[in-house]
């Protein structure tokens, strides 16, 4: 990640014209080692003495993990945001092993 945003910049030019960059992952099982109340985390690099986030920073690791998700956001909720109806459909095809056909009940 780091090598795609730094070819971006010429030496001696600063960072402002960079785009944001996210990477989204989107894991079927839970990952070991985070939260096992939260199915959405968030990553950025920040300074390890201070804690704070690096300035600038243009880089942003959105993790998602889609088993914690179908326990805890509940069916009804999910018409009201469209981020919850995209993680229920990459839920529905894990499921079902192919993408849903148009018979299939919408989102």
């Amino acid at each position: 990640m780091s090598r795609l945003i730094g070819s971006k910049v010429k030496i001696g030019e600063g960072y402002k014209d960079i785009h944001e960059t996210y990477i989204l992952v989107i894991g079927e099982k839970n990952f070991p080692g985070f939260c096992p109340s939260m199915y959405e985390h968030h990553y950025a690099p920040r300074n390890s003495q201070t804690n704070a986030l690096m300035p600038y920073n243009k880089m942003h690791w959105v993790i998602f993990e889609l088993e914690k998700f179908q326990k805890q956001v509940k069916i009804d909720s999910i018409k009201e945001e469209i981020k919850l109806q995209w993680l229920h459909f990459f839920r529905i095809v894990v499921e079902n092993k192919k993408f849903p056909t148009l018979s299939q009940k919408r989102i």
